[in-house]
């Protein structure tokens, strides 16, 4: 299925229109609230859609918005002189598998620059599929990175502490609820009507 068509729900309801003062209204089961992180005053778009083959058909699509997860992530810049008895590229792919296998990095950028490797590592939660339950605190993070850096005979020229916020559009949400218990002050999320 590509990524622009509607995928649909297994899971529905048979609900009952009421009347409410001198409005309609329809219940949202605890359900769907609970899977779309719906809140109590959040607004929607509500769209009459018909078809007319074989037989005429109406509903009512509640359009949510976009889903939107933002993160306040932390992370090291770091610049480092490669050991003499290795090449530019083996440290780089040595420093990428270290970052994105021991350390898992969410985001991750490594360049050269003037005889330096520069790398960008970021320490967030989210990835596309999953949130990354973190133990460490970012000073383990760079105490753990020194270490390794000593240890593999690189040269420490920079470590430096960063910060950035992260914009996720293509987190379903209820990968968030799945974490909802123990999801940290850095995360938030919204539906935007765009």
């Amino acid at each position: 299925m590509s990524g622009n068509t509607w995928e649909y729900d297994t899971v529905y309801f048979i609900g009952q229109i009421r009347r409410s003062g001198g409005s309609l209204v329809i219940t949202i089961p605890n359900e769907l609230r609970n899977r779309f992180l719906i809140t109590e005053g959040q607004k929607v778009r509500i769209i009459g859609v018909t078809r007319r083959r074989p037989h005429v058909e109406g509903g009512l699509l509640i359009f949510l918005g976009r889903f939107s997860v933002i993160e306040e992530v932390e992370g090291y810049t770091i610049k480092v002189r490669i050991p003499e008895n290795t090449t530019i590229e083996n440290a780089k792919e040595e420093l990428y598998t270290y970052f994105t296998e021991k350390l898992n990095a969410t985001n991750l950028y490594i360049e050269e620059r003037e005889g330096e490797i520069k790398v960008e590592a970021f320490f967030g939660q989210i990835t596309e599929n999953e949130i990354i339950p973190r133990e460490d605190d970012i000073e383990s993070i760079g105490n753990e990175i020194k270490r390794f850096l000593e240890r593999n005979g690189y040269k420490l020229v920079e470590l430096k502490k960063t910060k950035e916020i992260q914009r996720w559009n293509t987190i379903d949400p209820s990968i968030i609820k799945r974490y909802t218990t123990s999801i940290p002050e850095s995360i938030s999320f919204e539906w935007r009507i765009t």
